[in-house]
């Protein structure tokens, strides 16, 4: 389907935009975490930059329309779900 496509290619542009040891994972719906080993708050703002740039550069000029995203950036906490929810909550913010 049309939406299964748009997920691989977001996900191939994740993985093409990111660092090698960095980690891609759907998270579910159209919802992407990533793992970024080693970086810091800098690394990490401009990783979300590069990748909201790109995904909204990506469906320029088709009938769709271009894509729309959002990052949110959190230090890996104490839990995964607790480091998911305080990104989701940078996000909102």
């Amino acid at each position: 389907s049309g939406g299964d496509r748009v997920l691989v290619a977001v996900a191939q542009l994740l993985k093409g935009l990111l660092r090698r040891d960095d980690i891609v994972s759907r998270i579910g719906g159209g919802m992407f975490g990533v793992l970024l080993p080693g970086a810091d708050a800098v690394d990490a703002q401009a990783a979300c930059a590069r990748v909201v740039g790109a995904l909204g550069a990506l469906g320029e000029g088709s009938e769709a329309g271009p894509l729309t995203a959002s990052a949110g950036i959190a230090q890996l906490a104490h839990s995964a779900d607790a480091s998911l929810r305080d990104a989701e909550l940078a996000l909102l913010a």
